[in-house]
């Protein structure tokens, strides 16, 4: 980092830039740096706080102000060839007389072939006076790379003689990186003084420390995370999309290492309550990496080029913390007004310009989740390929995953219970969006608990969707619009209408030793036995007897669900019995339990392959599908009932409905 940066700066001079303005808060560095090219020149420092300052001593030769030191030395660049390094003087430099002084140096040192003077102006904060914009070069000196962040950590262990194995220097490298060299070294002090070593648990101070910088800087807001992608009730093309990208970000170096993309971003697009904002958080907690949001009307300041100054903070900064998600939430109002006239519409039109390029030419390890509501307002640059790696669409949920989402309310606050009809509930709510259906089971626990009722019921259910209505009908214009904006644009959609679920692929891992592959995320040395997910996060093994257990519980579903299909066939007779037509209810009860029984049969099947593709260990191990069984379970015993109440209803017995089965 150090010698490209030298080189950098070294050509600036010998191409006689003559204000040279290096915007950092490591002074150290800077001096480094600046000794480095220096050679036989002479080198003049003045501090803001102090005065004229020996260079290479620290110690002060002189006390005068910024004004009378320029006065002082702005002929001496005759007599020697001279560097003049000006050091937090940014809250000066819009004195008319200051820029004069400045405007007289740069100007010899362009003009004069026997006069040398190049002035570097160092500070943490970046101002230019309008009247010597086209004499200052502004000098960034980049983060270190990965390379030199394992460079700067193997100097390290190797100065306290710590033990840190490759693959961890490689994985807390990739943590590190958007950090400079000071933040390096001071994480890895406070690592070796917390525990005396440096480990994959540091990674978690990592991210403490970059909150702090978040914290300081202002600009950015860091998003605390409670929800997860199963909170997600739908939306399986999207989970499973984001499956895949978790795999990358689990073994980022490895992937990277192998040629692997590093992920940009997705934006999603569609209706108001439908997941968004959710979907943004649960990836972010999928990746395990921080969540933070970019409000643009944080950046906007008084000062022009202000908000200009605050982008390219708040883009760096997200870098710093990176690897990171950074939400964009409701995208075309945050960039509304991009290329309108007027002030604000041009500050606005030059703040999306920059995040535009700094999308395209980013390769770091930001994830951008951008959502939107109306797609019409974004400009069609934002969307052309290459800015984000896919464009998903959601809209409003179908009866699957209305059924989801409301037994994910009700199993979020312990209410779900067996004896709720939850297909009832979804047949009445269509149009509904994920939040009026959280404000249904809301409404519904709230009337049970000031009625003194321990348990829910359909029927409090029912009640309350009568009094919530459907964003779809209060807002049919708006959804209208909506709608006609995104048919001419290629989305993805977020949605799956077969009811089949997200499938997480499985994890590949090379044995170095070996020259074979094992499947899941880790290996076990003794007996070369292959770990699932759950078994590694909980630290117990999944044993055969939970394998077991789960196997048999889907084969006992299995057959549960051939006594359905099996009482299921003599509907095709029943309602086709004249004396039994005219009864709607019943008519309307079979067609209901049939429909509902093929659903369940859907998913079994869908299970089926799932456990085939993973494998009887790992299908047992994953809880999403015994919670799956479970809940099959449960809808099973409840045609189970209801098709008995019917057959008592008509007054059928079984051996009149053998007969007409045979």
């Amino acid at each position: 980092m150090k010698n490209s940066a030298r080189d950098l700066l070294a050509s600036y001079v010998d191409a006689l830039y003559p204000i040279i303005y290096i915007d950092h808060f490591d002074f150290k560095i800077i001096d480094e740096i600046i000794a480095d090219i220096s050679e036989s020149r002479k080198v003049i420092e003045f501090n803001n706080g102090l005065g004229i300052i020996d260079f290479k001593t620290k110690s002060l030769r002189k006390e005068c102000d910024l004004f009378q030191f320029l006065k002082l030395v702005m002929d001496d660049g005759y007599d020697d060839s001279m560097y003049i390094v000006l050091k937090d003087t940014h809250q000066l430099l819009d004195s008319p007389e200051i820029i004069s002084l400045l405007k007289y140096i740069a100007e010899r040192n362009l003009y004069n072939d026997d006069y040398h003077a190049t002035i570097f102006i160092v500070s943490s904060k970046l101002i230019i006076p309008e009247e010597l914009e086209d004499l200052i070069t502004v000098f960034d000196i980049s983060t270190p790379t990965v390379n030199e962040i394992s460079e700067i950590m193997t100097a390290f262990k190797n100065d306290l003689c710590i033990d840190v194995s490759e693959d961890v220097l490689n994985e807390i490298a990739f943590s590190f990186k958007g950090l400079n060299e000071f933040q390096i070294k001071q994480i890895l002090n406070l690592a070796y003084q917390d525990g005396g070593c440096i480990d994959s648990d540091d990674k978690q101070l990592i991210l403490r420390q970059k909150e702090q910088l978040i914290k300081k800087a202002g600009l950015l807001e860091m998003i605390l995370i409670d929800e997860t992608i199963e909170d997600i009730g739908g939306l399986e093309n999207l989970k499973e999309w984001l499956y895949r990208k978790e795999m990358i970000f689990s073994q980022l170096d490895k992937a990277v290492k192998f040629g692997v993309d590093v992920p940009k971003g997705i934006m999603i697009v569609g209706m108001p309550g439908c997941g968004k904002s959710l979907a943004a958080k649960a990836s972010a907690k999928l990746f395990d990496i921080p969540l933070v949001r970019l409000d643009v009307g944080r950046l906007m300041g008084k000062y022009i080029g202000e908000s200009e100054e605050n982008m390219r903070k708040a883009l760096k900064l997200s870098e710093a913390i990176s690897p990171c998600v950074l939400w964009i939430d409701e995208i075309e109002k945050a960039f509304s007004g991009v290329g309108g006239t007027g002030g604000g519409s041009d500050v606005t039109t030059r703040l999306f310009g920059q995040f535009l390029t700094w999308m395209q030419e980013k390769e770091n390890t930001v994830f951008i989740v951008a959502t939107a509501n109306d797609i019409s307002k974004i400009p069609p640059e934002f969307l052309r390929k290459g800015r984000f790696d896919e464009l998903f669409y959601v809209t409003f949920p179908n009866d699957e995953e209305r059924r989801k989402i409301i037994e994910i309310h009700l199993k979020k606050r312990n209410k779900w219970n067996r004896d709720l009809d939850i297909i009832s509930l979804v047949k009445v709510t269509e149009g509904y969006n994920g939040a009026d259906l959280e404000a249904i089971v809301k409404d519904a626990i709230e009337s049970c608990f000031i009625d003194g009722r321990e348990q829910i019921t359909t029927a409090d259910l029912k009640s309350a969707q009568q009094n919530i209505k459907s964003i779809s009908s209060t807002l049919q214009q708006r959804i209208k619009e909506i709608q006609e904006s995104v048919k001419e644009i290629d989305l993805k959609p977020a949605s799956r209408t077969d009811g089949s679920r997200a499938v997480r692929p499985s994890r590949k891992i090379r044995n170095k030793d070996e020259d074979s592959e094992k499947v899941n995320d880790g290996i076990d040395g003794d007996s070369n036995e292959t770990k699932s997910l759950g078994e590694l996060h909980d630290g117990d093994g999944v044993t055969t007897k939970k394998m077991k257990n789960a196997d048999e519980g889907l084969e006992t579903i299995r057959k549960e669900l051939k006594k359905i299909i099996t009482k299921s066939e003599w509907t095709t007779k029943l309602y086709a019995e004249e004396s039994y037509s005219a009864d709607k209810s019943i008519y309307d009860e079979i067609v209901q339990i049939e429909a509902e029984r093929l659903l369940v049969s859907d998913k079994i099947s869908h299970l089926g392959q799932v456990k085939k593709i993973l494998g009887e260990a790992e299908f047992a191990a994953d809880f999403e599908n015994i919670e799956e069984i479970s809940l099959i379970g449960f809808q099973i015993d409840e045609l189970l009932v209801r098709q008995e109440i019917l057959e008592n209803k008509i007054g059928i017995n079984k051996n009149e409905k053998t007969k007409q089965t045979k």
